[in-house]
């Protein structure tokens, strides 16, 4: 959450204590699982699931080289820091970010890329953010305007689609 206190939205929303200890300890888990070169790997897809983790570091707050760290383990910043110079390492002139063949990798990764560059405007993530971007661009539907599995599918998938659009 940006810019807001953090403890006070928790609690308005039913949280407290208890829940940012079981964030905590997803986060810490989240770590010490991470690859030595950065990425998270636990299917078919280290794009997608290394994106999937940036976005839990990015959504409790947490900064790449952020050295006050707000209260956050310093490990947090480390490891955030690490993934996103992966992901923004798999993104090829292309733009083709999809390890898993599918375009949930690229939709997640560039979802991961993209939160990340409206968060800290770090210029070395542009390049990589708006290849990325491109080819989801150039994969949609022309008839439906959707997205699937593959670019340039004759028919859409929802799911595909949805993580494409956020």
């Amino acid at each position: 959450m940006r810019g807001v206190n953090r403890a006070s939205v928790s609690e308005k929303r039913g949280g407290g204590a208890e829940t940012e200890a079981a964030v905590r300890k997803a986060l810490d888990w989240l770590t010490k699982m991470q690859k030595d070169d950065g990425h998270w790997e636990e299917t078919q897809s280290k794009v997608a699931h290394t994106g999937l983790a940036v976005l839990c570091y990015l959504s409790y707050g947490v900064k790449p080289n952020d050295e006050s760290h707000h209260g956050h383990n310093p490990e947090y910043a480390l490891a955030l820091a690490k993934g996103l110079k992966w992901l923004q390492d798999q993104v090829p002139e292309s733009g083709n970010m999809r390890d898993g063949g599918k375009m949930y990798d690229q939709a997640i990764g560039t979802l991961a890329l993209g939160e990340a560059y409206g968060i800290t405007s770090n210029q070395q993530l542009s390049l990589p953010l708006d290849r990325a971007t491109e080819l989801l661009i150039k994969a949609q539907n022309s008839q439906s305007g959707g997205w699937r599995y593959q670019p340039h599918s004759t028919i859409s998938d929802l799911s595909v689609s949805g993580w494409v659009i956020m």
